[in-house]
This record gives C-alpha cells, sequence and structure tokens, in this order.
C-alpha cells in the first residue's frame, strides 16, 4: 500500500511538471509589460530618477527661480487615431475578416474610448499627481519658497492643459504656504513666447512638412514592422506596406498613452518588446526633426529664441542690485516649446548633430528630455560679495549647462553664453 502510494505522488508530480511546461492550444500565455521609456513623449515623470539638490555653500543663498515646464501627463490628445482604427476594425469585422486578435484589440479600443471621452487631451490624474510632486520639491530647492511671504508670477499658452498644469503647481505651492502672492494668466497673448511652433511662420511651415518627411519615411521603412497591423487585420487586408507600417505608429500612438492617461500599463498583447521599441526610435526621430535644431534645419532655434532672452531678461532683473520682485517667473507650455528651447540653450543630452539617423537614439532621447511634465529650472544664488551664480536643474537633475564648465557658474557666464546661441540662430 506504502508502495503504491509513492508510485502515485510521483505520477502525479510528474504530470504537473508536464502540465507547467507544455502551453495548451487553448491557453494563452500572459502578456508581459512593455517598458516605460519606450512610451517615449507619453512617458509620465519618473521622480525616482532626481537627484537630490546640492548642498550649497553657505556664502550663496538662492534668491530667484526662472521655471520652464511642459503640462503634467494627459489624456489621448484626440480621437484621431481611435477613429481610424475603430473604423477599419468595424468594417473587418462587418465582412467577417476579424482575427482573434483583432476583436481583443477592438474591445480594447472601445474602452480607450469610452475612458477618454469627455477628457481628450486634459491634464489626467497622474498629471494632476505629477504636478502636486513637483510643486513640493521647490521649497527644498528654493527655501523661501516654503516659508514667509514670497511672491509667484506664472503663465501659460492657452492650451486648457497647459492653464490646468500651471494652477495645480501653484495651488499646491500655496497648500504649502498660504503666504504665497501668486500671478498667473494664461492666453494668447502669450503664443510668441510659448506656442511659437504654430506662430512662427518660418518654423511652422517646416514643422508642417519639409526635407524631414522624406528621412522619417525611409527610417520607418527600416525600423517599423508591418507584423502589428497585420496580426490585427489580417494577411489579405492590403499588400502597401507603407500603410501597413501608418497603422503599426497609429496602434503605438494608442497604446503608448495608457500609463499617463490611467490605464493599465500597455503590454505585450498587441505588440513585441522589439516592434514597441522600433515604434519609439520613429516617433523620437520624428519629434526631433521637428522640433530640434538639426542637420536639416535651424529654425526651430530661431523661433525659440525670444522665450530664452525672456528667461535671461527675468534672471537679469532679479540680479539687480535693489531687485525686490517675484521669487519665482513660471511659463508652462508643451513638449513643442521645451524641445526647440533646450536644443537652443545645448542642455547636455538636448542638442545633437547626429551623422546617421540610425544611431540618433544614442544621444538624443525624447523621454529623457521632455516626459509628460517635464521642466527646467535655473537658480539662481548670490553670494555674500554680491555675485550671482547659476545652477540649473533639468528634469530633477542638476546639469552643466555649458560642456566642460562646473554645474554651479556665475550668472553673467552663463548669460553670455546662451546670448551667443541667439545670435548664431538669427543668422
Amino acid at each position: 500500500m506504502r508502495l503504491k502510494l509513492v508510485i502515485l505522488a510521483l505520477s502525479l508530480l510528474a504530470t504537473t511538471a508536464l502540465q507547467a511546461a507544455i502551453t495548451l492550444p487553448w491557453d494563452t500565455p500572459k502578456p508581459d509589460t512593455l517598458p516605460a521609456y519606450l512610451d517615449g513623449s507619453m512617458m509620465p515623470y519618473d521622480f525616482s530618477a532626481c537627484d537630490p539638490v546640492p548642498q550649497w555653500p553657505d556664502s550663496l543663498r538662492p534668491v530667484f527661480v526662472a521655471y520652464v515646464a511642459r503640462h503634467g501627463a494627459r489624456y489621448l490628445s484626440g480621437p484621431k487615431k481611435v477613429d481610424e482604427l475603430e473604423k477599419i476594425l468595424a468594417e473587418r469585422t462587418k465582412a467577417g475578416k476579424i482575427t482573434r486578435e483583432a476583436k481583443a484589440f477592438y474591445k480594447y479600443i472601445k474602452e480607450v474610448r469610452a475612458h477618454s471621452d469627455g477628457n481628450w487631451g486634459a491634464l489626467s490624474p497622474e498629471g494632476v499627481r505629477e504636478e502636486k510632486e513637483l510643486a513640493r520639491q521647490m521649497p527644498g530647492l528654493f527655501p523661501a519658497l516654503g516659508k514667509g511671504l514670497s511672491n509667484i508670477d506664472t503663465r501659460s499658452t492657452f492650451v486648457p492643459r497647459a492653464m490646468m498644469t500651471m494652477y495645480q503647481f501653484n495651488h499646491e505651492m500655496m497648500s504649502l504656504n498660504d503666504s504665497l502672492e501668486f500671478a498667473a494668466a494664461s492666453g494668447r497673448q502669450f503664443s510668441p513666447l510659448l506656442y511659437f511652433f504654430d506662430t512662427d511662420t518660418a518654423y511652422a511651415s517646416w514643422r508642417r512638412g519639409g526635407e524631414w518627411e522624406k528621412v522619417y519615411d525611409e527610417f520607418l521603412d527600416r525600423h517599423v514592422s508591418i507584423e502589428p497591423a497585420q496580426r490585427l487585420l489580417g494577411d489579405n487586408y492590403t499588400n502597401n506596406k507603407r500603410r501597413l507600417r501608418h497603422l503599426t505608429m497609429q496602434i503605438y500612438g494608442v497604446i503608448q498613452a495608457n500609463r499617463a492617461s490611467g490605464l493599465p500599463a500597455p503590454t505585450t498583447a498587441f505588440m513585441t518588446v522589439e516592434e514597441y521599441r522600433g515604434c519609439w526610435l520613429a516617433s523620437n526621430l520624428l519629434h526631433y526633426l521637428r522640433n530640434n535644431i538639426s542637420p536639416l534645419n535651424s529654425s526651430a532655434g530661431a523661433a525659440a529664441a525670444p522665450l530664452l532672452l525672456a528667461l535671461i531678461e527675468s534672471v537679469d532683473k532679479a540680479c539687480s542690485p535693489d531687485y525686490d520682485g517675484v521669487a519665482l517667473q513660471g511659463w508652462f507650455g508643451h513638449a513643442e516649446t521645451l524641445l526647440p528651447l533646450f536644443s537652443l540653450m545645448r542642455l547636455p543630452g538636448c542638442f545633437a548633430l547626429p551623422l546617421n539617423w540610425d544611431n540618433l537614439a544614442d544621444e538624443w532621447r525624447l523621454q529623457e528630455i521632455t516626459p509628460l511634465g517635464a521642466n527646467l529650472a535655473i537658480l539662481i544664488l548670490r553670494s555674500v560679495t554680491g555675485r550671482h551664480y547659476a545652477a540649473v536643474r533639468l528634469n530633477g537633475r542638476t546639469v552643466a549647462p555649458i560642456q566642460g564648465a562646473p554645474s554651479l557658474l556665475p550668472w553673467k557666464q552663463l548669460a553670455d553664453f546662451w546670448r551667443e546661441q541667439v545670435r548664431v540662430a538669427g543668422n
């Protein structure tokens, strides 16, 4: 009897092991979460990557912050991608040509629409959380904002998510110190500074179409797979590979927004990691070509020059001996505001002139420059002798704003460097 029990136990163990090793035809492997950094322009702010605020010498006192930021995490900007994919899936369903994977994606698309209707382009709860946390960090950077009376002057574009970002940021700072005095304004009067990617004629024309389109299309052919679209729509949908690559990018454009909008993180249910990475590479190049100083065009720098000069002017005022103005001057805009600006400023990792487009991601990565909630803080410190120094924080990390120079340097040296970049951009 004991021997029979032992044999039975061994048999059960063997069966369990065999079942664990074999995926039966009706089993569906659990999809893996796709890496967050491949969300690119829709990656939420990574607070874990922030550096501690440096300990300044006792002889230096923070006196002013110039702050420029992108809006926080948002829902999909509009229904265009969802509409296109949903229409095709509806047609395939009606024709009886929908794949099993397409049925799952069709259901997902409907969930995205239900989640987003009434919220297209709006700041999401994740975006609100980001701005609260960013505001909580400001007193650590500039202690005067956490105690006593200080004046704050902030401006944003007319776009609701940028306005909401500014007000959430201000609201949280006031909740920490109700002695703060705020002036906040939004509107099209600030478009030449913050929405210049639309108001600057030469730059807007480049962004709508130019030599970059051919570069981008050829890059898509090399890096973006047609397989995600084929798996959804079937091999008999179309033989046009460019059309299929476009649809693959539309699929990417929808699922990359999951984390930012509050949906579950995107998984390998509809794209493999390598397919998702190919789309990220293409998106990374597209943002670079349209929004940066590049070997093809430099109009982005000229368009961003007024904003950089406004930043410099605000700091210069704060450095005057009898200055008694705002403690923080803030500008709130978009990725398309910050990318040209940071490129013009030659900030580390934000300016690149690649010799080979395929290698762009080795030196320029969108999600490290303008994640959702991206920000630049220029902190001005006054010495006991009255000299002013500048420290630059990009997305919560202290950076050296001039290659080869220290991270803390005389403000005049930095201002002269940036003015020179403006002069070059205007030629």
